[in-house]
């Protein structure tokens, strides 16, 4: 969980971001913004993965730690999908949004 945890430090420059994106409410920022919820999915599931290949092979005490380390990596993941929900009414406002996520039949 090395470098892909560290990678959470940085929830608080989102945090300075979402500031910022509220602010000026600049589309290119909050697209940014948005982004950083991708880079959170893949480090959650880099920590997925992780945790199960490890489950296999270590020590309890060792996955323990990794569990409640992936608890904690989900934890954030919320914490920075609040965070950047704040991009969401600025895209909307520049038609930059698309009506819904869901697969259209």
């Amino acid at each position: 969980m090395g470098t892909g945890f560290r990678r959470y430090s940085g929830i608080w420059s989102n945090a300075r971001a979402t500031a910022a994106v509220f602010i000026t409410e600049d589309p290119r920022a909050a697209r940014q913004l948005l982004g950083e919820k991708e880079v959170f999915r893949e480090i959650e599931a880099r920590a997925s993965e992780e945790y199960f290949g490890r489950a296999r092979t270590d020590r309890a005490e060792t996955i323990e730690m990794i569990k409640l380390l992936l608890d904690i990596v989900g934890d954030l993941k919320r914490v920075n999908a609040h965070l950047a929900a704040a991009a969401y009414p600025i895209l909307k406002g520049c038609g930059e949004l698309l009506p819904s996520r869901l697969k259209q039949d």
